[in-house]
């Protein structure tokens, strides 16, 4: 295996700079890398076997090279995780197992694929729940129809949430859905506000991020990128951004970055409305908390008037903003 053979985009690269690659990016970061991902990606039901079926090519070429009793006991390891995680090609997998296992440990095959399928069996149950719905999103994908596409994924989404909330419930599952349908609905405002919710929900009962989690201000951040125009999503950035503690600079930005996007107004003032609400709410908080500074305070008495008389200028017409502009610059 060559860099160009672990990431083959590296074609559209010249090739100076491919051997610029293989000199920064050893065998074992480029692997890394792979496991990396695989690992990020193992709850997408319908697709993470594309990415671990590569990086476990990878591991049994290495195998091969190298063979040893340490060697084949990780890449057995490896199996039996990937096994007990629900995927679409389960079958498959075991049937790789049974093959690898043939080969390096034939006199114990009987015993490990017995051993591995008492593992799966939870496994195999989750996706069997699952399986239906998965067959549907298949058939709406085929049919190149959106608005089927989006009703499956929302069905199966309201499902998937109420699955996650039972007491061995899988919260990683419902996360991973979220993710494949905003590849179809990427700038869907209530799917991302809904993704959000579930998140914050999570993190609040399990007092903290757990594993699996996603990091909740990354997600809102990814969000306004997609659906700039949105005053709620905006708004929840910001609380965000204040309740993980960020600097004041970080959270001007983030307000900043709402209102010069050019598109907080597409569908009215409203959102403009709750962009500088949170704003001032925030400057508010600061100036009142029992740890603020004169500045904190000093922060409010100015901030605070100014995003009214922003939001008042921002609701007249063109020609009249043009006029208070001029006669501002010519005084």
């Amino acid at each position: 295996y060559t860099l160009h053979t672990l990431f083959p985009y590296t074609t559209l690269f010249r090739s100076e700079e491919q051997r610029l690659g293989q000199e920064l990016f050893s065998l074992d970061t480029a692997i890394d890398l792979w496991q990396q991902g695989a690992h990020a990606i193992r709850y997408r039901l319908d697709d993470s076997h594309s990415l671990w079926n590569r990086y476990m090519s990878i591991e049994l070429w290495l195998l091969g090279k190298a063979p040893s009793p340490a060697a084949v006991e990780r890449v057995k390891a490896l199996y039996l995780d990937r096994l007990q995680v629900p995927h679409a090609t389960w079958e498959e997998t075991s049937e790789a197992f049974s093959t690898f296992v043939t080969r390096y440990d034939e006199p114990h095959w009987e015993e490990t694929m017995v051993r591995s399928t008492q593992l799966a069996k939870n496994a195999k149950e989750i996706y069997g729940q699952r399986e239906e719905q998965e067959l549907s999103l298949v058939r709406s994908v085929q049919s190149g129809d959106k608005d089927k596409q989006k009703a499956v994924l929302t069905e199966y989404l309201e499902w998937e949430t109420i699955q996650s909330r039972k007491k061995n419930g899988i919260p990683a599952l419902c996360f991973a859905l979220y993710e494949r349908a905003l590849l179809v609905l990427p700038t869907d405002v209530t799917l991302w506000e809904d993704y959000a919710g579930a998140v914050n929900g999570y993190i609040g009962v399990s007092h903290g991020r757990p594993q699996d989690c996603p990091d909740l201000l990354q997600l809102l951040q990814r969000s306004v990128k997609h659906c700039p125009w949105s005053g709620m999503l905006w708004s929840r950035y910001m609380l965000r951004a204040e309740i993980e503690h960020l600097d004041f600079r970080d959270v001007e930005q983030i307000k900043h970055a709402a209102t010069s996007s050019g598109q907080l107004d597409r569908n009215g003032m409203t959102d403009v409305y709750m962009v500088y609400g949170a704003w001032c709410n925030y400057l508010r908080r600061r100036a009142v908390d029992r740890d603020a500074t004169d500045e904190d305070g000093d922060l409010a008495d100015v901030g605070m008037p100014s995003a009214l008389e922003s939001v008042e200028h921002w609701g007249e017409p063109s020609d009249r903003k043009d006029r208070k502009s001029t006669r501002l610059n010519s005084s």
